[in-house]
């Protein structure tokens, strides 16, 4: 029964950084279409929506059969209810990462040139990276490490918010695409808030215990 239950466990672990993995690499792709005006990588990225979402619907059944049939106890059901929760918000950052390929197909030929754009986007990246990393590896210092570096994307969001502002400021006649690049920023930073959940759920699968974001 033990052995099964760790064959189990590893399963998801292992589903978990599939998922993971193919939300980075699209991520990346999202950033291409975005920085470059690449309308065919848009599509693409926008294509993936149902394997995303078919991806976040095989971990829940593995975990909710795993809780069902193995009534897992202490630390196992920490990592079994961790898993759960984590795979959410992985799901919620994969449909913001198809909205960002929305807006670059939108975008294809911007008049606004967004300096931190790509700074924003590569620490969104990163902190994406970090947390699923720290996930699989059970690494609590990882996961904590994401969770304090959250305020930078925060400070790139409000830094592009004001030169949008100024922008508009200059000339109104670029508000529809400054909004545009306002919806863009906003999700980066949403997906940003997703990996620190995800960071969370981690510290919470190896310590039983909640670590919330500093203020």
């Amino acid at each position: 029964m033990r052995k099964e239950f760790l064959l189990q466990l590893k399963k998801i672990d292992d589903l978990v950084l599939k998922m993971g993995t193919r939300i980075e690499e699209t991520f990346a792709l999202a950033r291409e279409a975005l920085l470059n005006g690449d309308k065919a990588t848009a599509e693409e990225v926008v294509s993936r929506d149902v394997e995303l979402c078919q991806m976040e619907r095989d971990i829940e059944i593995l975990c909710m059969h795993l809780l069902l049939t193995q009534q897992p106890v202490a630390r196992d059901l920490h990592l079994v209810v961790g898993a759960l929760k984590m795979i959410t918000d992985l799901g919620r950052i994969g449909a913001q990462i198809v909205d960002l390929a929305k807006y670059a197909i939108i975008l294809k030929k911007p008049r606004i040139k967004l300096k931190k754009l790509d700074h924003m986007m590569d620490q969104t990246g990163a902190m994406l990276n970090r947390s699923i990393k720290a996930f699989v590896e059970k690494d609590e210092l990882a996961a904590n490490s994401v969770i304090d570096n959250d305020e930078q994307v925060d400070k790139y969001f409000i830094k592009i918010r004001e030169h949008l502002a100024e922008q508009v400021e200059k000339s109104p006649a670029l508000a529809p695409e400054s909004l545009s690049w306002l919806m863009v920023i906003k999700y980066l930073e949403r997906i940003a808030d997703h990996a620190c959940n995800v960071a969370e759920w981690t510290f919470f699968a190896v310590t039983g215990r909640h670590r919330e974001r500093p203020d």
